[in-house]
């Protein structure tokens, strides 16, 4: 435990390091799995969302480390092409309220163009502005 008493939260571990910190203190490895998935996916914002843990664990846990949630600020779309399952970048920006800033049009980083709503759903539908 000493050796990870410079990190703050629990999201500094990495999954080896987190594994090696609970079988150091007595707990099955697999729980670093379960940690890291609530942290890193599910974006856990206390140790009360850490439900499949012993309430022991998240207690000690707790004592230690804080559970700085990751946000999403920005998302970037790559690969996206003209289907209309490239549509999850207007709903991404729609309905979750982040920015789809940039989207990938092609294989290569030069392939990245800004995202704009309104021309990609007019793209989408064959839609010409420009001819009325």
């Amino acid at each position: 435990m000493e050796r990870y008493r410079d990190y703050r939260d629990i999201v500094s571990f990495e999954k080896n390091e987190l594994e090696e910190y609970l079988k150091e203190n007595g707990y099955p490895a697999f729980r670093s799995k379960q940690i890291y998935e609530w942290v890193h996916k599910k974006l856990a914002s206390s140790y009360e969302d850490l439900s499949n843990l012993p309430k022991k664990l998240r207690e000690e846990l707790a004592g230690y480390y804080h559970v700085l949630p990751l946000e999403i600020k920005e998302k970037i779309v790559s690969k996206l092409d003209g289907t209309a399952k490239g549509g999850i970048a207007v709903a991404i920006q729609s309905e979750l309220d982040i920015p789809v800033k940039y989207i990938g049009v092609g294989e290569s980083i030069d392939d990245l163009q800004k995202f704009d709503a309104n021309s990609f759903v007019d793209a989408l539908f064959d839609i010409h502005p420009d001819e009325n």
